[in-house]
């Protein structure tokens, strides 16, 4: 996407369709953080164009471009705590909620010793909605889901559940 202001100052930004939500009608709902978008608070306040152009050849039918105000919370969903056998396969599937926010999820398996933080860092051991995981060792185990604004601008959820591995 290419902003243009009214004074001919351009800035550019590139979205991914990957994280693009599903609204009503079968249309693709995609939000992108006005802070996002590199240079544009030292710009004019007016903007005159916004171009908008694809990898692939393709045609975008575009139902509405609005900007908004959104302060909503990132908040999550998660499975109940677990037992489970040794070697068990295991989907965990997150679910979360942050308006028009686009959200990336990220897991920590408590495998034993790993910590869920490692100097000040999330320890990230899959990525996505729905990750499988099968625990080779019984034990008790924290799984901790992280979902946090792509942008970085809306402050991070954690949610944690127990997985109990019998032999």
């Amino acid at each position: 996407m290419v902003l243009v202001m009214d004074d001919g100052k351009m800035t550019e930004c590139t979205m991914s369709l990957e994280n693009a939500g599903s609204s009503h009608d079968n249309w693709e709902e995609l939000a992108i953080p006005l802070k996002a978008i590199p240079g544009l608070s030292t710009m004019s306040d007016h903007i005159k164009e916004i171009q908008i152009f694809g990898d692939t050849s393709a045609t975008f039918y575009i139902g509405e471009i609005r900007i908004i105000h959104d302060d909503t919370p990132i908040t999550i969903d998660l499975q109940s705590d677990q037992t489970i056998a040794v070697n068990d396969i295991v989907t965990f599937r997150g679910s979360a909620e942050a308006g028009p926010t686009l959200l990336r999820y990220e897991w920590n398996f408590g495998t034993n010793p790993g910590p869920v933080e490692k100097n000040g860092e999330f320890m990230v051991d899959a990525e996505g909605k729905t990750v499988q995981k099968q625990f080779t060792k019984s034990g008790d185990y924290v799984v901790t889901l992280k979902v946090s604004d792509v942008y970085g601008i809306k402050p991070p959820a954690y949610e944690k559940i127990n997985i109990h591995v019998t032999l």
